[in-house]
């Protein structure tokens, strides 16, 4: 981890958690949306033209379809009902404060799974060419996807090192 990096999650760590909050889904959770969008259209008209790399954009497709799925409900999840219980604890209201052990578990196993698929798919971007010009719809895939891993492991480090640390913390002292 850069000390940039490292810089950024300590500033987290003691941001209100509200602003932690707004920075996940108006941030990391929209850059995640647009990029599985973005990804998903270009893979849909890589997929539909015949050529040496069909099948591994076939199988990227495959694999790509249930990560992004998987995703798009686990975002969805933090949004509906992680983040509303942890602001309503952070005004001193405790409505399913109970439920974050369980919630906080569910959603690093989601994070695994998720980032099991994203190897996945990776293992098939590696196969694609490397050696052809940089305006090749290929590399313009291969950048994408590496564009959505890179957030998505943003995501997941700001999670687990700052997010569900003070989940921990808040249940210790309302729980």
């Amino acid at each position: 981890m850069s000390l940039g990096e490292q810089e950024q999650l300590a500033a987290w760590q003691v941001a209100p958690l509200a602003d932690l909050i707004r920075h996940l889904v108006g941030t990391c959770h929209q850059e995640c949306r647009d990029d599985m969008s973005q990804l998903e259209t270009l893979l849909a008209l890589l997929a539909m033209e015949p050529g040496p790399f069909h099948l591994s954009l076939v199988e990227i497709r495959d694999l790509l379809s249930p990560f992004c799925s998987e995703l798009r409900a686990h975002l969805a999840r933090e949004e509906q009902d992680l983040f509303p219980v942890l602001l309503a604890a952070e005004h001193g209201m405790t409505p399913g404060i109970e439920e974050v052990g369980l919630l906080r578990s569910l959603l690093e196993e989601e994070h695994g799974r998720e980032v099991g698929l994203l190897d996945d798919i990776n293992v098939f971007t590696e196969a694609l060419a490397t050696d052809l010009p940089a305006d090749s719809p290929m590399v313009r895939l291969r950048a994408s996807l590496a564009g959505l891993s890179a957030r998505f492991q943003g995501h997941i480090k700001l999670e687990n090192k700052v997010l569900f640390p003070r989940m921990g913390q808040k249940s210790a002292v309302l729980g």
